[in-house]
């Protein structure tokens, strides 16, 4: 049963050559490899990303009060104090 699988496989790998078709080096690495190119290219992709994304508020918070930094606080905070009254008053 397993070595039909490989076999057709394989034949389909030969056609798709045959057809001009390059390989993907994914679909024929081991499991392990693409799990840790995925692993390390998602950790630097999400380091870079963070990095922007730090910058772009610090460059952001120098606006001040129009900052988009500053509304978003100031939502957070007003949605913490509504659940607080909204507590307060159950507790009554």
């Amino acid at each position: 049963m397993m070595r039909q699988a490989r076999d057709d496989a394989r034949v389909l790998k030969d056609l798709l050559l045959r057809l001009g078709v390059r390989p993907a080096a994914r679909y024929w690495a081991s499991p392990v490899r693409i799990f840790v190119g995925n692993l390390f290219g998602g950790a630097i992709a999400g380091a870079a990303l963070s990095l922007l994304g730090a910058l772009l508020l610090l460059i952001d918070a120098r606006r001040g009060a129009d900052s988009a930094l500053y509304h978003t606080l100031h939502v957070i905070g007003t949605v913490i104090q509504t659940i607080r009254v909204q507590i307060a008053n159950e507790l009554r």
